[in-house]
């Protein structure tokens, strides 16, 4: 796997992943992760660069742990999706996203928690498991952490 230096961006460096592929078996599991996170293979805009980046990491996880992957792993989408249908796009990379205070986060992620403990299969409003939709929070708060994107409502 080659990383390429596309463009640097304040502290951020956005790389393209020219893939390498080591076999059949090596190339049928990169098809199957590529085909879970897009529907066309071409790259045409900047979140694109961002599909070759985790295509890239994914990658080398599965060359260096060829059995750490589960197919699981990638569950967390579907929540983002539902979240996008919900709330738009991208809504939690706004200052002012809905539902993306500090508080609202860290009650979302004790309420999925709570779920979890009491032993539910399912969120109430999306079906999903409560754990996923605790990732998704967790990632949701470390982004705007790293990207310094604070709610008025942020204490």
């Amino acid at each position: 796997m080659k990383k390429v230096k596309l463009i640097q961006m304040g502290m951020y460096t956005m790389t393209k992943y020219e893939p390498v592929i080591y076999g059949r078996q090596h190339r049928d599991f990169v098809n199957g992760i590529v085909k879970q996170i897009v529907k066309s293979p071409a790259v045409n805009n900047p979140q694109d660069l961002i599909v070759n980046e985790l295509i890239g990491k994914l990658q080398d996880v599965h060359r260096e742990y060829p059995d750490l992957l589960q197919s699981g792993m990638l569950d967390f989408f579907d929540v983002f999706l539902h979240g996008a249908r919900k709330h738009g796009t991208n809504n939690y990379m706004t200052a002012e996203g809905t539902k993306c205070s500090r508080n609202d986060n860290s009650a979302s992620m004790l309420r999925h928690l709570a779920e979890f403990s009491a032993n539910k299969q399912a969120d109430r409003d999306s079906g999903l498991h409560p754990t996923l939709h605790l990732a998704c929070r967790a990632m949701i708060g470390y982004i705007r952490d790293v990207n310094k994107l604070k709610h008025s409502r942020d204490y």
